[in-house]
């Protein structure tokens, strides 16, 4: 066996045990993302058409229920994933003896399906995010939304900056605007109790 066959038999075995993953999971996992899209979108709809329409995205996020949504889903799949681990263990012991792939590299390929899988969630969550945000500009009418009321809404809703962090060099100018001369001089030392 020349060097080119061992490394195509190698990679065979990678997408072997990829597909051995894959096979019992994915359609579960998609069917988990179709349904929170779903659900959230119909809040969305119902919210948006009411009366009492939100004043900002993220009343309209946690009116629209978004994180339990999102946690629920997050939960269902991390079922999903530890089934998926154990059956694969359990059931395709043999076809993973005949792969001959060592435990160490069956971890890595386990670990990199499970981060795929959380990570199109949670693409997933931001694309409805962004999908809720045009209804909202929609339905508001473009007169009474800020062109940065996006941003603001990751910044300032905790759920949001939780899903898409942004470091603190990225805050609005509102935000690291400083303070006023004179609430500084009020301000205790570092250290020094307040008056």
């Amino acid at each position: 066996m020349t060097g080119n066959e061992s490394k195509m038999q190698k990679g065979r075995a990678w997408w072997a045990v990829w597909a051995l993953l894959s096979r019992s999971s994915f359609y579960k996992i998609l069917a988990v993302l179709c349904l929170m899209a779903l659900g959230e979108s119909l809040f969305f709809y119902r919210i948006l058409g009411g009366d009492g329409r939100p004043g900002s995205l993220e009343e309209l996020v946690n009116a629209g229920l978004t994180s339990m949504f999102f946690m629920a889903a997050l939960g269902m799949i991390l079922l999903i994933l530890v089934r998926t681990v154990r059956q694969t263990e359990e059931k395709g012991r043999y076809t993973l003896m005949r792969l001959k792939i060592s435990q160490g590299r069956r971890f890595f390929i386990r670990t990199a399906y499970c981060a795929l899988c959380l990570t199109v969630l949670f693409s997933v969550q931001i694309v409805l995010i962004f999908c809720a945000a045009e209804q909202y500009k929609a339905a508001m009418g473009t007169g009474d939304v800020s062109e940065q009321f996006l941003f603001l809404a990751f910044y300032r809703n905790e759920f949001l900056h939780g899903i898409l962090p942004m470091p603190p060099a990225t805050a609005p100018a509102a935000a690291r605007r400083p303070c006023p001369t004179g609430a500084r001089k009020n301000a205790p030392a570092p250290g020094r109790p307040a008056r």
